[in-house]
C-alpha cells in the first residue's frame, strides 16, 4: 500500500475512535443490545466525511426492532441529515 493510503486510513480511524469516545455517544449507544455490533461511530464518521443529507436504514430482520432507536441516535450526532427507516427487510439477496 502507498503510504499516502495508509496515512488517510490511519486519520479516519483515529477520527472514528475520537467518536466512539465521545461520553454522552457512549451513554446513548448502551440502550442498545450489547452482543450485536451496529458500528455506530463508523457510521457517523460515514454520514459527516461524505456530507450526506440523506441516509437510508436497512436492517436485517431480527434487528428491524432497532431501526428507530439507531435512527435516533444519528440524527442527534449528524446536523441538517434526513433518516428514511426502509420497511423492505435486508435478506441477504442481491436482485
Amino acid at each position: 500500500m502507498s503510504s499516502s493510503l495508509l496515512a488517510t486510513r490511519s486519520k479516519q480511524r483515529q477520527e472514528i475512535e475520537e467518536i466512539s469516545q465521545n461520553p454522552n455517544l457512549i451513554k446513548d449507544l448502551k440502550i442498545l443490545p450489547q452482543n450485536y455490533s451496529f458500528e455506530i461511530p463508523k457510521t457517523i464518521w460515514k454520514i459527516k466525511s461524505t456530507q450526506s443529507k440523506t441516509v437510508a436504514l436497512q436492517m436485517p430482520e431480527g434487528l428491524t426492532m432497532f431501526a428507530c432507536l439507531i435512527a435516533d441516535i444519528l440524527e442527534k450526532y449528524t446536523q441538517n441529515v434526513e433518516f428514511i427507516i426502509l420497511g423492505m427487510l435486508l435478506t441477504g439477496l442481491v436482485v
